[in-house]
């Protein structure tokens, strides 16, 4: 869920998924209520009806407080259901996707486990997503949670994610970086010449 979601994630979204954690394992429950969060995260994006049941343009504030008593107060740690009641009353609801992939990369961190994406040319098999994650855990000398991407255009090689540091060494990267070596000597040599 993180690679998928990471783009939808932002500033506020961290903010309110850290200060959740904090109370979560304050509270001892930390396990719970980010399974708890993973299964409402998969509700949204599986089930339109719910979706709708959350969205601020659909239902008053004070509707959505009564769906959220009534469908998940039953259902979820107390914990959750209050904090659903507070993002719902500063009309931040549409913003879970964010807060559930920001919970799960805090709760990693929090771990010890590094959240590393990799974009490949092609899809991986199992034995190679194997290989590729221990090499990255004796690399950073910490558990990796890791998750892959395709992107074609790459011609080959990756490009590796880890938390906000990208490393390119994809066939499209090394041949940019060629590129913009080759026109850097080319200004260079124009310069020599106009200066001579």
């Amino acid at each position: 869920m993180a690679g998928s979601n990471h783009n939808r994630m932002n500033a506020a979204s961290r903010v309110y998924a850290r200060a959740l954690l904090e109370m979560a394992v304050e509270a001892g429950q930390a396990e719970m209520v980010l399974d708890q969060m993973n299964q409402i995260g998969g509700l949204l994006a599986s089930d339109g009806g719910f979706q709708k049941l959350l969205d601020p343009r659909a239902l008053p504030k004070a509707e959505r407080a009564g769906v959220i008593e009534r469908v998940l107060k039953p259902r979820v740690h107390e914990l959750l259901f209050r904090f659903f009641q507070v993002i719902n009353r500063k009309d931040r609801l549409s913003e879970l996707p964010g807060i559930i992939t920001a919970l799960n990369l805090l709760y990693r961190e929090s771990q010890g486990v590094a959240d590393v994406s990799v974009t490949l040319a092609s899809e991986p098999d199992d034995a190679a997503k194997d290989h590729l994650k221990k090499r990255l855990e004796e690399s950073l000398g910490r558990q990796v949670a890791l998750t892959t991407h395709v992107d074609p255009s790459l011609l080959g090689g990756m490009v590796t994610r880890i938390g906000d540091r990208q490393i390119d060494t994809s066939v499209v990267g090394r041949l940019r970086r060629l590129q913009n070596q080759m026109i850097d000597a080319g200004r260079a040599k124009a310069r020599q010449t106009v200066n001579a």
